[in-house]
């Protein structure tokens, strides 16, 4: 998002599990990198049992962030798509209006009816380190710090508009 000229960037973050932590991370990170200010106001947090509730509180958030938000990052695809659904029924542009990117390139935004802007990660190559990681531990080997970075990959779609600066 930064690199296409967003600087009023939100995210939807989920908060009870590691990955979403690491995703709210990563989020502050990069504002940070790019000398943009945290707004906490810009945060849409949830956990496992309000996640029926997303919708609702969606709608609730993009009205009160309607003028400041160009861009959003989400917790996963299926978040981005309930953004994106959320727009429609608020008359918000995607991309034009706000710009959205889902992450983890999963099933359900290949089949969706607007093409989801993702990240998505070498799932092979995770997979196959995952299980040296299991044998060497079946060994008994005990150096297993294994702390590997995976870079993700930018698959782009229909939800991200660049924007000039």
């Amino acid at each position: 998002m930064i690199d296409n000229g967003h600087t009023h960037i939100g995210i939807i973050a989920k908060m009870d599990d590691l990955q979403g932590k690491y995703r709210m991370k990563g989020y502050i990170k990069a504002l940070e990198e790019a000398k943009l200010r945290f707004h906490p106001e810009q945060v849409l947090s949830f956990y496992t049992e309000t996640k029926q509730d997303l919708s609702t509180n969606l709608k609730k958030f993009l009205t009160e962030q309607r003028d400041g938000l160009t861009a959003i990052v989400c917790y996963n695809d299926e978040v981005g798509l309930e953004v994106v659904h959320v727009c429609r029924q608020l008359g918000i542009s995607v991309p034009e209006d706000l710009s959205i990117i889902g992450q983890d390139n999963s099933y359900i935004s290949k089949n969706a009816n607007i093409k989801l802007t993702t990240l998505t990660h070498p799932q092979e190559q995770m997979r196959r380190d995952a299980a040296d990681w299991v044998i060497k531990k079946l060994q008994g080997k005990k150096d297993l710090s294994n702390n590997t970075y995976y870079q993700p990959v930018l698959i782009q779609g229909e939800t991200v508009k660049k924007r000039l600066r």
